[in-house]
């Protein structure tokens, strides 16, 4: 299994540095608009994870996310890691 790390920036029309399929995302401090959220989602394979770093509102996402695992992080009181799946078949 190989692994690519990328830092890039997630924006309708700005996803040309990720790659055609994507099994893995993580954010952290990133609040970004629904129809950013949707274009990721057009490059995630199905069953793709999304870990979100966030506090303790859980991020709204778009209907094509479902939410999953949500684990308090360690000395904090207030933030979290949470776990999205992409639903169904693309």
């Amino acid at each position: 299994m190989g692994v690519r790390i990328l830092g890039a920036r997630v924006a309708p029309g700005a996803l040309d540095e990720l790659p055609a399929e994507v099994s893995i995302v993580t954010v952290r401090a990133l609040r970004l608009e629904p129809a950013a959220w949707s274009a990721l989602a057009s490059r995630l394979v199905p069953g793709a994870v999304l870990l979100a770093w966030s506090g303790e509102v859980a991020p709204e996402l778009p209907a094509e996310f479902e939410a999953g695992r949500a684990e308090r992080l360690a000395g904090s009181r207030a933030r979290f890691l949470r776990e999205f799946r992409l639903r169904g078949k693309r």
